[in-house]
């Protein structure tokens, strides 16, 4: 994405002899690949549009200015001049022969630079040449395409460091911020549509999660009140419990499983706030046998343990497409 607007503007600077300076405001067309038009801005009109923060490239002669070829003979002298940013102002330009380095003095802009300040103008590189006389088209171009070839300046080279860098990223922003403001204007709009969407889906969210901990609280109050009763149940029997478990499995005769041992079987449904209805002392026993008379056997053999007050068949029926009986016992004790 090229930064660069197609018309650009070039503000001349000339010293003379006695060290003052006289100005020209250029205009220059380029299209894609060549410059169309370099037009002399004379108009007072003009000249204050050039002014209205637009990009500005300054090409400074005359007397002051001074031109060197870049070699080794000049080679100290030049490096002494580049490292010398208090006092000195330089630029650099290259052709096919040789590579020239133009510099002026600091304390010769003073007048120039309160003149762009009072001015407004934003100038984003200074070339220097030179000249005796004030440049003409020829050399306005050819500064041009020097500082088009030297700052063929895409999206990303902004980020790089530099003067000309950030004044350019400074100047999008400008150009830009009605075009952000309007998207972010346009996106708060969207986000208050929909944040009222959200804030319905939250609050049906925080009521479902709520419903959802009461159920487990209810859950953990149940689950506390069934281990108390378990408690209390053990503490009445005459054996610990595991002892009794274990006596009622291995009684089990052969060819018979046991499925289930249900203690204190509750009577009816736990509800909230109340404490649950249960059969005290009674256990009941589900299991399965390949005969009846295995549940028989199995019945004697219980009623000759000492917790085992009283013993009754609940239920005995044959499982469909099956010989295996399922049986329920409950044991008194």
């Amino acid at each position: 994405m090229r930064l660069l607007p197609n018309t650009f503007f070039i503000l001349s600077v000339h010293y003379n002899k006695t060290g003052e300076f006289s100005t020209a405001f250029y205009s220059v067309k380029r299209g894609k690949n060549h410059i169309n038009k370099i037009q002399r801005i004379i108009s007072e009109v003009s000249i204050n549009d050039v002014k209205a923060g637009n990009f500005v490239l300054m090409y400074l002669t005359g007397t002051g200015v001074v031109s060197k070829i870049v070699c080794a003979e000049n080679e100290e002298y030049i490096n002494t001049i580049k490292t010398d940013d208090e006092n000195f102002s330089y630029s650099q330009t290259e052709s096919l022969n040789n590579t020239l380095i133009s510099f002026v003095r600091k304390s010769q802009l003073n007048n120039l630079l309160s003149f762009l300040d009072d001015h407004k103008i934003l100038v984003i590189k200074e070339y220097y040449e030179a000249l005796k006389e004030p440049p003409g088209n020829c050399e306005i171009r050819n500064i041009y395409e020097y500082f088009i070839k030297e700052w063929n300046v895409t999206f990303f080279n902004v980020l790089r460091p530099g003067k000309i860098n950030s004044i350019i990223a400074f100047n999008l922003y400008k150009r830009l911020r009605i075009f952000v403001l309007t998207i972010i204007l346009l996106f708060l709009i969207i986000n208050s549509t929909i944040f009222k969407n959200i804030s319905e889906e939250h609050e049906i969210i925080v009521t479902r999660l709520q419903t959802e901990k009461n159920r487990v609280e209810r859950n953990n109050k149940n689950d506390k009140e069934i281990n108390l009763l378990v408690s209390e149940f053990e503490k009445n029997m005459p054996l610990k419990f595991s002892i009794v478990c274990d006596i009622i499995a291995s009684r089990l005769p052969i060819q018979s499983s046991l499925n289930s041992l249900f203690l204190q079987k509750i009577k009816a449904n736990l509800e909230n706030g109340k404490n649950p209805v249960v059969m005290d002392n009674i256990i009941q026993v589900h299991g399965s046998c390949s005969d009846p008379e295995n549940v028989s056997e199995y019945i004697d053999l219980l009623e000759k343990e000492n917790f085992a007050k009283e013993i009754a068949i609940l239920s005995l029926r044959q499982e469909k497409l099956k010989r295996d009986f399922n049986f329920l016992i409950e044991i008194k004790i």
